[in-house]
């Protein structure tokens, strides 16, 4: 049995810790079970292998032993450290191929909630599940999530850097409280994002996805960052950072191409992906 994951980019700047974007970078792999647990083609070992553990959590938050298997990597598209949710494709993969090979009868939506729940980042998880672009709020044990339009017409790019990011210092980065004001700012942008983006009004996106919440805190550590501010003032393009980094993601009518310097392009890699991948079991 296989199990393909898309790469996911949660937040969509203003949308912090609630909003979930996936993009069709894969991973895949492939499990088989056996007589021992074995890795193939992993960097890690057992003891520090995300898919691995969630395999086997999935097993034990069911009373069950799990059954030994052998997971190899087939591929692997979704950067590590780059804000593009390799974390949570890891975790979806592990709890579903648990959920099938034990067959643990539990629905796609307890998988989910449960790969959440394991992964601590919803937004990523359930846009990597679900496909498209997904809001989701936790309320007391269970998610709530929603699945928004997107114009045909926008174009997703996003700007990946070579090098692995400190994921630990873009979180820790962040404040404990935040003002009142820059919540406000946030709200007040946040409830006019489903038109705009449904619309494709790319111009109003550029407004609407000023965020103050947690990029102006984390875009002082990424590379670049004088080239990413001079792009960002760009009037027909919006962008943000992916997920708390170092990743960023472009909206655009048409590509981006014009917009890139040589400063910019001698550190980030410029991939245009598409939008509406969602998790895939392959038996």
């Amino acid at each position: 049995m296989n199990i393909k994951v898309p790469a996911s980019s949660a937040n969509l700047g203003i949308g912090f810790d609630t909003l979930g974007l996936s993009l069709n970078l894969f991973n895949e792999f492939q499990f088989k079970p056996n007589f021992t647990d074995k890795l193939v083609n992993f960097p890690d070992t057992l003891e520090d292998n995300l898919v691995y553990m969630a395999y086997t959590a999935f097993f034990a938050a069911h009373k069950t032993p799990h059954r030994r298997v052998v997971i190899t990597q087939m591929t692997q598209d979704i950067p590590v450290a780059r804000g593009l949710g390799s974390s949570a494709a890891c975790i979806l993969a592990g709890v579903f191929a648990a959920n099938e090979i034990g067959n643990l009868g539990s629905s796609y939506a307890e998988c989910v909630r449960f790969a959440a729940d394991y992964e601590g980042h919803p937004d990523n998880v359930y846009a990597a599940a679900y496909g498209g672009l997904i809001g989701v709020f936790a309320d007391n044990e269970k998610y709530i999530h929603h699945k928004f339009e997107l114009h045909k017409s926008l174009h997703f790019t996003l700007l990946i850097p070579s090098q692995e990011t400190n994921t630990k210092e873009l979180r820790d980065v962040l404040p404990e409280k935040i003002a009142l004001d820059d919540a406000v700012h946030n709200l007040a942008r946040i409830a006019q994002l489903p038109s705009a983006l449904a619309k494709g009004d790319i111009s109003k996106l550029n407004l609407l996805l000023d965020d103050r919440i947690h990029e102006p805190h984390r875009l002082p550590l990424l590379a670049s960052e004088e080239e990413i501010t001079q792009l960002k003032r760009h009037k027909d393009i919006a962008v943000v950072l992916s997920g708390s980094g170092s990743s960023l993601l472009v909206l655009s009518k048409t590509p981006i191409d014009d917009y890139l310097t040589d400063t910019l392009l001698a550190t980030y890699k410029a991939v245009a992906v598409d939008i509406g991948a969602k998790l895939e079991i392959i038996k």
